[in-house]
């Protein structure tokens, strides 16, 4: 009888035990918890804070490379376009005078081959040569060009597929699904590339959890470089032919206040999510078009 009061003992006292310890581990997480919260409400306002940096207008909204803007001309029909249109050729004196230096950014192929380093400013430069001058006005009819399959922001650095946007069941109902595996998607029922309306293109800033890809990561800094006086391009391209679109600004709405609208002349709108680790803003960059080949 004894040994059966000493075990009865022995185990009570391990079972004070395991509650002492279960008890002090239930702290410790809520503990965690609170302040982690408390961490990420912090940061959240801080981030939404500064997101009125992202709002920027070019100075100067007529084209750099437009040399006569006070011409008109009406919108073109697709086949008339190069035969009606006497463009000059796009140079790097009409657009911006760089310069390059050490620390400038590196493209990603520089990074696994040092040989073949090139400053961004000098590739974006080398891949807006060659285009033909046009304003947003002389563009084609809507409906008449093929969807884009490619879209590079040589300053940026970016240089990637885009998909059509489908429509998809999600946790919050119907909506347009963005592409994965860093592509761009394009909104099909706007302008496709070169053609008088409005084309919107949604991608990721980053996908840290369910790995969605990051192709618009660099997008918000085209704010400062709009701000330091640099011409930011947007090249889109599809089986027949390249367009090119300068920056001409850039806006952070919320979430909710998002809207798909049609300008009327050939313009770009690039969205993405912000801030980071909150997501309930988007960042839109807009462009005119200024070239194409």
């Amino acid at each position: 009888m004894q040994a059966g009061y000493d075990y009865l003992l022995l185990r009570q006292s391990h079972t004070k035990t395991w509650l002492w310890i279960l008890s002090v581990s239930l702290i410790c997480i809520g503990i965690l918890s609170l302040g982690g919260g408390g961490a990420y409400y912090t940061y959240s306002a801080s981030a939404k804070s500064n997101l009125s940096q992202l709002n920027t207008v070019v100075s100067t909204i007529e084209q750099t490379i437009v040399s006569n803007p006070e011409s008109k001309a009406p919108i073109i029909d697709p086949p008339a376009l190069k035969s009606e249109i006497l463009p000059k050729r796009v140079t790097v004196t009409d657009i911006s005078s760089q310069s390059l230096g050490i620390g400038d950014s590196l493209s990603a192929q520089s990074w696994a081959d040092p040989l073949r380093y090139r400053p961004l400013e000098h590739t974006a430069n080398l891949l807006v040569e060659g285009f033909n001058q046009v304003r947003s006005t002389e563009a084609y009819q809507i409906g008449s060009q093929l969807s884009a399959t490619k879209m590079a922001l040589p300053n940026l650095g970016i240089d990637a597929n885009v998909s059509e946007l489908v429509i998809a069941n999600t946790s919050n109902g119907i909506e347009y699904q963005i592409p994965t595996s860093n592509h761009i998607g394009h909104m099909p029922t706007t302008a496709n590339p070169g053609e008088a309306g409005s084309a919107w293109y949604f991608g990721h800033l980053e996908s840290p959890i369910v790995g969605e890809g990051s192709v618009f990561s660099n997008l918000p800094k085209i704010a400062e470089m709009i701000r330091n006086g640099k011409d930011v391009f947007i090249i889109t391209s599809n089986s027949s032919a390249e367009f090119l679109y300068r920056i001409t600004s850039t806006k952070v709405v919320h979430a909710d206040e998002l809207s798909i609208h049609d300008s009327g002349r050939a313009s770009i709108h690039l969205v993405t999510c912000v801030p980071r680790l909150v997501y309930d803003h988007r960042l839109i960059a807009t462009g005119e078009l200024v070239g194409y080949r």
